[in-house]
């Protein structure tokens, strides 16, 4: 197995979306149940939802329950300033560099943003209270205002659950019998997912 990836050094804006990966592994401090506070609720759960399935939890209604395989292989990561010039400074490989090249291994990413439905179906089925800013909005948006720690035990309860479905699709079976576990992206998962291995500003 290979060596963990690197934490990520972005914001988790956009880091619900999930990852199925051999080479990303999570500390045992990412275990613990959802740091939720006590009155919070969430908006009810409707019965059905257009593109999404919810005899799954509200994951996307395709083959692959939402999630896209990345292949395996180099990409250039960080943006350099003269291809992009809205890139940031932070956005740069380092000090001394605006673009580096990372070899990933293939891994999975959520095709969209874990959705308040999705959420919500994993805060019934833990039977976790959330802060009164955590998921709001209609079941289809994006959910928004949760920690990184309950961002974790929803990745950690999805895993356990697609396990023990009867009617996982079998690649993501196979994926999950391989080893690969559902986590957060790493900065360099999310990057080749977003940008791809041809140095494209944009998909």
């Amino acid at each position: 197995m290979r060596n963990p990836l690197h934490a990520s050094r972005r914001k988790l804006a956009a880091a619900l979306a999930l990852v199925l990966a051999a080479a990303v592994l999570t500390a045992a401090a990412c275990e613990r149940r959802p740091s939720g506070s006590l009155g919070g609720s969430l908006p009810a759960l409707p019965e059905s939802l257009d593109g999404f399935r919810a005899d799954a939890w509200f994951l996307p209604d395709d083959d692959l329950l939402g999630f896209v395989e990345i292949p395996a292989g180099p990409f250039t990561m960080g943006s350099d300033p003269a291809v992009d010039p809205r890139a940031f400074e932070n956005e740069r490989w380092s000090t001394g560099q605006a673009q580096g090249a990372v070899d990933l291994p293939a891994f999975a990413i959520g095709r969209y943003e874990v959705t308040v439905a999705q959420f919500r179906a994993f805060a019934d089925a833990s039977g976790a209270a959330f802060a009164p800013e955590t998921p709001r909005g209609s079941p289809d948006h994006p959910v928004g205002a949760v920690s990184w720690p309950d961002a974790l035990a929803y990745c950690r309860w999805l895993e356990a659950t697609l396990r023990e479905w009867s009617d996982t699709p079998a690649v993501l079976r196979r994926w999950l019998d391989a080893g690969w576990r559902i986590t957060l992206p790493s900065e360099a998962q999310w990057e080749k997912a977003a940008r791809g291995a041809d140095g494209r500003v944009y998909p």
